[in-house]
This record gives structure tokens, C-alpha cells and sequence, in this order.
């Protein structure tokens, strides 16, 4: 621990004389789900579990997600291999949250259905959300084979992200925009953030212009041009930036972190601290909000406290 701590003290110097390695910033991502036309699975057609499956969707489009479980459940009572039930049954459980579930049912209709793209979609999903990316993006390019479409490129942009391949990912997100448009702020809010990753500022901040014209109330939004500033010294336009992203979202953790952060840099640590501690309050496993802790007591001479905190941003109690 002795020598974590040496490795950090030493980071804390060089960041304070300008050099700044410490990565304390978080950019946000979205993952898209499967298109409403994707889960549409052609069966043969046998009555009951058709009229069970028929009642399940209904429930879905009502949000319903526990009641329409019953629902696939007694279609598959009838019809066991019932791939229809199966897509349906896990995207309740997608939507419930319970993931590995929801993957297997995707998994066992996909025995049925090898080429339908939205089941392949939603199986790369789960693994974006179990972290198994490099499975995520195989099961993206599998549905490319059948269906070319910009949820598709955008997801792939976002397991290329994950997995730290930032040029792939940029590849992937041009792809995304040319297909679906140039006013998708999804699209363009993660090719910036995935541009700015790269090192690609110019290009990063051409997305960010177009998105915070489109939609200049998106707090995610808004975040990821913080970021972006702050990486290139803009430090009192980014501060505005986070201002406006908490005014939106005043519970988000990520964003009361960045604007401390970007304080901190500033030498204005009073209220860096009182910003990173308001994220400490709501995400009490905030690693990089007891990072910047850590470097507020270590400037203060405080080296008990630095060390605490220095442990508590790497999950240790």
C-alpha cells in the first residue's frame, strides 16, 4: 500500500505543477436499444401461444413487464420452443433489470432464430451491460450481416469505447451519422465524446457545437462539453457547463465530481471540496471524487486524510 500511495503523491506533484495525469473526469455514453420492429418474430402460428404472446405485448406497451413474464410463461407451457415468447419474456426481464436472464432467453430464442437481427441486438446489449464487451460487438456486427442500421453503428461505437479502441470507435460512429441522419443527438453527443477520446479535438468540438444546438438543455450533454473544455483549458466555460448539467440533474454524482474537479485545477479548493464532498454524499463508491479528495488533503498537508481517502478511491474501507 506504502508504494501506492508513493506512486500516487508522485502524481499529485506532477498534476500540481501543470502536468496533470490524474484522469478525473466522466464522460457519459448511450447504448441504444433494438429498433420496435426488431422484436417482431414470425411463428408458425399456433393458436394459444399466440394469443398468450398477443396478451404479453399488450402488457409491454403498457410497461407492464411483470405481468407479461405470466403471460410468455403460459405461452411456453403450450409451446415450449415458442421463439416469440422467449424474445418477449427476456426483454421483460431486460427491462426489469435482471440481465443474465434476460440474456439466456435471448440466447435460446437465437437457437430458433440465428439471423433475426433485433434478438442479436438485444443479446449485445446484455453483454455491453455485463461488461463482456468484445461478445457485445460480435453479436453487433452478426446482426450487420441482416440489418445495416444506425442503432447497430452506434452500438459498436460504444463497445469500440469500452473496450479503449477510440479510432474504431470513431470509424463506427461516422457510420451511425451517415445513417441515421445529421441531427441525432445520441449519435453525435457519443461521436464526441468518443472524438475527444481519440485526441481528435477539432472534430470533437464540431460534434459538441451541433448537439448543444440541438438540444442545449441535455444534461449529459452538457457534462461531455465540460470535459471536453476542460481538457482544453476552458476552464470557466466548462464550469458553466457543469453548473447548467447540476441546475438539470442536481442528484448526479458524476457531474457535482467534474464541476469539483475543474475547481480543484482552477486552485479554488474551498469549493472543489464542498463539490466532491456533495458527491461523496450521493455515490459513496465515487473513486474519483476521493481521488480529488486526496489531493485536496495532501495540498493542505493533511497526509492521514490523503491517505484515507487515496484508499477509499480504490474500493478499500
Amino acid at each position: 500500500m506504502i508504494k501506492y500511495f508513493r506512486q500516487f503523491i508522485g502524481a499529485v506533484r506532477k498534476w500540481w505543477r501543470g502536468g496533470k495525469p490524474i484522469e478525473h473526469y466522466h464522460e457519459l455514453y448511450f447504448v441504444q436499444t433494438f429498433a420496435p420492429d426488431f422484436c417482431q418474430i414470425q411463428t408458425d402460428g399456433l393458436e394459444t401461444a399466440t394469443d398468450w404472446c398477443s396478451r404479453g405485448e399488450e402488457l409491454i406497451q403498457a410497461s407492464q413487464y411483470k405481468e407479461a413474464i405470466v403471460c410468455f410463461e403460459q405461452a411456453l407451457k403450450t409451446t415450449p420452443r415458442h421463439a416469440d415468447a422467449l424474445s418477449g419474456k427476456g426483454l421483460c426481464f431486460y427491462k426489469l433489470g435482471y440481465i443474465k436472464t434476460a440474456l439466456n432467453c435471448f440466447l435460446q430464442a437465437l437457437d430458433f432464430f440465428p439471423k433475426d437481427a433485433g434478438l442479436l441486438v438485444n443479446c449485445g446489449n446484455c453483454y455491453c451491460h455485463i461488461q463482456e464487451y468484445e461478445k457485445a460487438l460480435q453479436s453487433y456486427k452478426k446482426a450487420l450481416r441482416y440489418c445495416s442500421s444506425p442503432i447497430l453503428w452506434n452500438n459498436i461505437g460504444y463497445s469500440y469505447v469500452c473496450l479503449k479502441r477510440y479510432k474504431d470507435a470513431c470509424s463506427a460512429y461516422r457510420k451511425a451519422l451517415k445513417a441515421s441522419g445529421p441531427e441525432d443527438i445520441d449519435v453525435l453527443g457519443n461521436a464526441a465524446a468518443a472524438f475527444l477520446k481519440s485526441g481528435n479535438y477539432e472534430e470533437a468540438v464540431d460534434y459538441f457545437d451541433r448537439c448543444l444546438q440541438l438540444a442545449p438543455e441535455d444534461h449529459l450533454l452538457l457534462n461531455n462539453a465540460a470535459v471536453y473544455l476542460a481538457l482544453r483549458n476552458c476552464h470557466d466555460q466548462a464550469v458553466k457547463c457543469c453548473e447548467k448539467a447540476i441546475n438539470l440533474k442536481p442528484d448526479s454524482s458524476t457531474y457535482l465530481c467534474n464541476k469539483g474537479m475543474l475547481l480543484l485545477e482552477m486552485g479554488i479548493n474551498d469549493q472543489a471540496d464542498h463539490y466532491l464532498q456533495e458527491a461523496i454524499n450521493r455515490d459513496c463508491l465515487n473513486n474519483a471524487a476521493w481521488r480529488g479528495k486526496a489531493v485536496l488533503h495532501f495540498i493542505r498537508g493533511e497526509k492521514g486524510d490523503a491517505l484515507y481517502c487515496f484508499n477509499r478511491s480504490l474500493g478499500l474501507n
